[in-house]
């Protein structure tokens, strides 16, 4: 599964979706369409808007669920370092963004070859605080990948940091968190 989560990045459909579902109607309603990988869903605090990882092309955005400007989207981060994952509130009401690995940067076989070539991601974990504006308040880096790499998910609990990664079978924990 996760040898085709390379290709769909490679790929760069736009074949994503945002959907809404009634309980009481039973019905399904497309908010988005046309989204590149859509995934990390995360509600805001006040249930105002949603962030939504575009992870094949480095994009966050903000559809936004109620108020003046309910219905609309808006890029929040583009062309990020990063494939951004999974999305999630923090203890203190930021979000937090696992970004799994750095862009790829090799992308073409070499020349002559019929072969594929999955590209290779460097050992690097990136956590992205971002306030409810969408700022960057904050960051967590890993550059030689020690402790861990490619963080698709980041969960605070309890004063705890918990980093699943997308390569690892175990949850690193940080008992701090100093952004």
């Amino acid at each position: 599964m996760l040898y085709n989560v390379s290709f769909e990045v490679i790929e760069l459909n736009s074949l994503g979706h945002l959907l809404s579902y009634d309980p009481w109607s039973k019905t399904v309603s497309v908010l988005l369409d046309s989204l590149y990988m859509p995934n990390g869903i995360a509600l805001s605090p006040d249930e105002n808007f949603l962030l939504l990882a575009e992870t094949s092309i480095g994009r966050i955005l903000r559809y936004w669920l109620k108020g003046p400007k309910a219905g609309t989207k808006e890029i929040i981060l583009d062309n990020m370092i990063g494939y951004p994952d999974n999305i999630r509130l923090s203890d203190h009401g930021t979000f937090l963004v696992g970004i799994t690995t750095t862009r790829f940067q090799k992308l073409l076989p070499p020349c002559g070859s019929s072969e594929l070539v999955q590209p290779a991601a460097a050992r690097y974990a990136l956590v992205l605080e971002l306030g409810l504006d969408g700022q960057i308040v904050g960051t967590l880096h890993d550059p030689e990948g020690r402790l861990t790499w490619a963080i698709s998910d980041v969960f605070q609990h309890q004063g705890r940091t918990y980093l699943g990664s997308t390569d690892l079978p175990f949850l690193p924990v940080l008992e701090v968190w100093v952004s």
